[in-house]
């Protein structure tokens, strides 16, 4: 409606909303550029933002440059290019969100500002998100592009303990890592640290080189070149074949008898066993556990002494003792992911039952957790993936114990 229409103590109320409203976001974003940490820090906030901002764009007073808000990332600004004077940075194709973007930053220390450019002509999915080395000495507009600061990152303390086989049985837990690239020097970290499977009651490191990853720890040697194929259209891993090789192994040295489940952990996930422990209570009696609704997912796998040891017999049940027989017979590897093969050795050829889905023991991407990447889905997430480097598996696993402690508290 028209101003002059309305009666004179509407348009005063709203001069003086209008006037409140815009103060306060100019104090928030202040609050913001010079602290560096996100707007919203929990749902109060974010509430207060998102109704302060339907205001504002009731009343007109919206900026062309518009200023999202992201309960994760903070202050995202829309149609807005970065000058940055670094020429430090790098590019990452096909990521679809401005927040996956800001996470990217986020877990990145030398990053200072980041770019999301929506369509970047790529195939697929055609958006590109720019890591930059400094912050922005100047903006500009563009359309199509959102731009923001990395949130602050929490200090990584210590691993909170894993406190032993009481209710929930005991843990043997293992890795398989390439003897060269980024798992070793994961494993080293998390040995350091007393974090992942080395905070499990038992573990073991499986490889196809014998190196030592610390005084001490050596990795358990396989026969496998540890080649699996990928599909270039859909990115699934076919690793059927290394994985037998692997459980041989496992099988072959009976630690799992001593444990009460088996669990089986990629490197490149943050996986948090006193977490684990709480989860297993209400699975006294399982076979093994699906960790998604969509299938058993490979990052963790986690079997009952049951199931490992009726896979073991059907290892002896073989002529050479290198494959599990049942679980071979009339089955084609070259298009199977090994958690596909362990689904269906334990559960269809082998009858193992009964087989529960808790959704707690993951989150990834490929399980309906889009947002994976700043590990505070819940307190009660038992992984998260993937983490490739030693900053950004750090900074998760500091997330997402900061997320258990406010939980708690």
């Amino acid at each position: 409606h028209d101003g002059h229409r309305l009666p004179w103590w509407i348009r005063t109320g709203a001069s003086v909303f209008a006037l409140a409203s815009a103060t306060a976001a100019i104090a928030m974003w202040e609050v913001s550029r010079t602290s560096r940490k996100p707007l919203v820090e929990h749902r109060g906030n974010e509430a207060i933002e998102l109704s302060l901002k339907g205001s504002l764009a009731k009343l007109g007073l919206v900026p062309e440059a518009a200023t999202e808000i992201d309960p994760m990332c903070g202050r995202m600004e829309e149609g807005v290019d970065y000058e940055i004077a670094s020429t430090w940075g790098y590019s990452l194709d096909h990521i679809p969100t401005a927040s996956w973007c800001c996470a990217m930053c986020w877990a990145n220390p030398k990053c200072k500002a980041w770019v999301w450019v929506q369509n970047a002509g790529l195939p697929g999915i055609p958006s590109q998100c720019w890591i930059k080395g400094s912050e922005p000495v100047g903006r500009k507009k563009k359309l199509g592009v959102i731009s923001g600061l990395p949130p602050r990152r929490p200090e990584f303390t210590k691993v909170p303990p894993s406190f032993g086989p009481i209710l929930s049985g005991s843990l043997f837990c293992f890795s398989l890592a390439m003897p060269t690239g980024y798992e070793i020097s994961l494993l080293k970290w998390q040995f350091k640290k007393g974090a992942s499977i080395f905070g499990c009651d038992d573990y073991d490191v499986f490889s196809n080189t014998s190196l030592q990853i610390a005084p001490g720890v050596a990795l358990n040697v396989v026969e496998s070149d540890l080649l699996a194929r990928e599909d270039p259209e859909s990115g699934r891993v076919f690793d059927s074949w290394v994985y037998l090789a692997v459980w041989q192994k496992v099988t072959e040295s009976g630690v799992y008898r001593k444990h009460d489940w088996t669990v089986k952990v990629d490197p490149d996930v943050v996986f948090f066993p006193n977490r684990l422990r709480k989860a297993l209570i209400k699975h006294e009696g399982a076979a093994y556990i699906s960790n998604c609704e969509l299938g058993l997912k490979g990052a963790i796998e986690v079997l009952s002494r049951r199931a490992v040891t009726a896979l073991a017999d059907d290892y002896q049940a073989s002529f050479d003792k290198r494959i599990p027989r049942a679980c071979v017979t009339g089955r084609k590897f070259g298009n199977e992911a090994e958690s596909d093969f362990l689904d269906v050795c334990l559960g269809q050829q082998l009858h193992l039952t009964p087989v529960p889905v808790d959704s707690r023991l993951m989150c990834d991407q490929h399980c309906k957790c889009l947002d994976w990447y700043w590990c505070r889905t819940d307190a009660e997430k038992v992984t998260f993936r993937p983490f490739k480097t030693v900053e950004a598996y750090e900074l998760c696993m500091a997330a997402a114990m900061e997320m258990e402690m406010l939980s708690d508290s």
